[in-house]
C-alpha cells in the first residue's frame, strides 16, 4: 500500500495573520486623529444647526403667536446642556426642548427673546460660539436685530 497525500486544506498562517493585523494597527492609528477631527466638526455643525432651528422656531412661534417667546438654555448660561423654547400660553411649559450636546461647549447670552413681530430687543444683538474638543475650528450663530439668525465657519466677533 501507498500512502496518499493529504490535500493542503487553504486558510491562513498565523504569520500572514500577524502581518494583516499589524498592517491594519498602523493604518487605524494614523487615521485615528483626522477620524476623531471629522465627528468634532460634525458634532459641531449639528449643535449649531440644532440651536439655529430653535432660533427660528421661536421667532416663529413669537410672530404666530403675537406674544414675546424666550429660548434660554437648561442650565443657565451654559447651551451645551441643552435649550428650551417657553410656551408663552402655558407658563413652565415649553413648545420644544432640546437634549445636551455632548463634547462640545456653547457660549452665550442666558437667554435669547423674541419680541412679537420677530425682532429682537433693542440693544440685544445675540451671538453664540460653539466649539468642540480635540477640533480647533470654530463656529458662530449670530442673530441680528430683525431677529435672522446667521451661521458663519469662523469664531464669533463683537
Amino acid at each position: 500500500m501507498v500512502a496518499r497525500a493529504q490535500p493542503r486544506q487553504g486558510g491562513f498562517t498565523v504569520l500572514e495573520l500577524m502581518a494583516v493585523i499589524s498592517v491594519l494597527a498602523v493604518l487605524g492609528a494614523i487615521a485615528a486623529p483626522g477620524f476623531s477631527e471629522m465627528l468634532g466638526k460634525s458634532r459641531l455643525r449639528s449643535a449649531s444647526s440644532d440651536l439655529l432651528t430653535a432660533m427660528l422656531r421661536a421667532r416663529s412661534e413669537a410672530i404666530d403667536r403675537r406674544v414675546d417667546v424666550t429660548v434660554r438654555a437648561t442650565t443657565e448660561g451654559a447651551w451645551h446642556s441643552g435649550w428650551s423654547i417657553s410656551d408663552p400660553s402655558n407658563p413652565g411649559g415649553l413648545i420644544e426642548s432640546y437634549s445636551p450636546v455632548v463634547n462640545a461647549t456653547i457660549s452665550g447670552p442666558a437667554s435669547v427673546t423674541f419680541k412679537a413681530n420677530g425682532r429682537l430687543r433693542p440693544g440685544q444683538r445675540p451671538s453664540f460660539e460653539f466649539s468642540a474638543n480635540g477640533v480647533a475650528t470654530r463656529l458662530c450663530l449670530q442673530l441680528d436685530l430683525s431677529g435672522r439668525p446667521v451661521q458663519k465657519k469662523t469664531a464669533c466677533t463683537s
